[in-house]
């Protein structure tokens, strides 16, 4: 990837350049370095969709609020061989639709098209429902009340065609719709008789019908919008204030964040496919307790690989080295112990749980233009947030609760701080390393001594 960085070219053996005294001629350099930049369409239609993402929360005069988005009434008529259900759903509100993390942009200038994929770790409906039918033909299955249907892991992947002019344009956005798990809840659901496995295997399959309907209904606006804001930003290409993040600023706050999230997301599938690294094996650890001690042991971790931005990030261009600052962090880990306690010789085996809200860190990388190295400037775990936790078996050793959540509390955080301030870290240079940031701009580049 190191080759896409404009300046690396410098010494590789394809480079050619006008040598003058036995010195790099600085316009063709400049030239160079612009003709291999990223592709400036993909910048600006990335940045579009941070807007995408602000607009869908917070909404405009003329854009309405779709995050949360808010369905009135649906119906839903599900049959199958096992279940004939009628499901009637209003008041449902659909959220964290916005919470969407760009996995990858690409505009292909010579087929005139733009590929587009996006993902969420999940988004909710909850509403209330009324439902009546039959199941296997012979017993009645109805209720109604409250229900909720969490969707997880949620791939949104699709594309649009490209209009070359002035200015460029997409048409005729779609993304299309896919999600690897639910969770549903439907309160008071009553009949049915005795078949457990089949009105849940009917209830799951109603569920999926339920997504499939309400992404049909989101669909149509989410991606009118996303095509609006494009090309909103692509009309403003070139124009006062408008410049991609590639020439902007180079000390404008959040002149990174595209770049710091595109990072991530490369990060991210490096963490998940590292062994030991998510799930994570926790240390054992000991306590003296009154009359006796406590162990925990077998200790685990999820959810190293699910890291994410957390502020704004900048690139701050100064001659041949470029300084990336940023911010990335976790939100609802979680983690677990056995924990076994023993007080004169006798004492329970039990379970604990651990839910960390949150977890924050700013790095500092110093990238040499030329070379393409990176190096570590500064590094800080500003903030471990609440780390709740739950035991259960403890009883009649209820008393020594909060000497074990402290020290689970304890062993947690020291681990954490030591796996982020070496492993994270460190991939996380190795995948900036082989990522470089967006070329400097045209003025910058001339100022690189050879």
């Amino acid at each position: 990837m190191r080759c896409i960085f404009l300046l690396c070219l410098l010494v590789s053996a394809g480079f050619s350049a006008t040598l003058k005294g036995d010195k790099i001629e600085r316009k063709i350099v400049a030239e160079k370095a612009l003709h291999q930049a990223r592709n400036p369409i993909d910048d600006v239609i990335r940045d579009a969709l941070e807007l995408v993402r602000q607009l869908m929360l917070n909404g405009t005069d003329s854009t309405p609020v779709l995050d949360p988005f808010f369905i009135e009434y649906l119906l839903v008529n599900f049959e199958s061989q096992d279940a004939d259900l009628l499901l009637q759903v209003d008041n449902t509100w659909v959220t964290h639709m916005a919470e969407f993390i760009i996995e990858n942009i690409s505009t292909n200038m010579v087929r005139l098209t733009m590929e587009l994929a996006l993902s969420l770790p999940n988004f909710n409906i909850d509403g209330h429902y009324a439902m009546d039918g039959m199941i296997m033909n012979l017993f009645p299955l109805y209720g109604s009340g409250n229900y909720y249907i969490h969707v997880f892991d949620v791939s949104l992947g699709g594309g649009a065609g490209l209009s070359v002019g002035v200015p460029p344009q997409i048409r005729d956005l779609h993304l299309d719709f896919t999600f690897q798990s639910l969770e549903v809840k439907f309160e008071n659901l009553l009949g049915g008789g005795s078949l457990e496995t089949v009105i849940e295997t009917a209830i799951n399959a109603l569920a999926k019908d339920v997504v499939d309907a309400v992404w049909a209904i989101i669909n149509e606006p989410f991606c009118q919008l996303i095509e609006d804001t494009i090309n909103q930003a692509l009309a403003n290409m070139g124009g006062e204030g408008t410049d991609s993040p590639a020439l902007a600023d180079s000390k404008e706050v959040g002149n990174a964040n595209a770049y710091l999230d595109e990072v991530l997301a490369e990060l991210r599938q490096v963490l998940y496919q590292t062994p030991g690294v998510d799930p994570k094996t926790l240390p054992d650890a000991y306590t003296e307790i009154s009359g006796g001690h406590a162990a925990i042991y077998n200790g685990w971790l999820i959810g190293l690989s699910s890291i994410h931005r957390s502020a704004d990030a900048t690139l701050d261009y100064a001659g041949r080295f470029i300084t990336f600052n940023g911010s990335a962090g976790y939100t609802n880990m979680q983690a677990g112990y056995r924990v076994q306690v023993e007080v004169w010789g006798t004492g329970p085996d039990a379970e604990a749980f651990a839910l960390i809200r949150s977890v924050d860190f700013f790095f500092s990388f110093k990238i040499d233009a030329i070379t393409g190295a990176v190096t570590v400037n500064d590094f800080n775990i500003y903030n471990i947030g609440q780390i709740d936790i739950e035991i259960n078996g403890l009883a009649p050793f209820d008393w020594a609760f909060e000497s074990i959540a402290e020290l689970i509390i304890k062993t947690i955080k020291d681990d954490l701080s030591q796996t982020i301030s070496t492993v994270i870290l460190e991939l996380l240079r190795q995948v900036v390393e082989g990522n470089p940031p967006p070329p400097p701009p045209a003025a910058e580049i001339l100022k690189i001594a050879f």
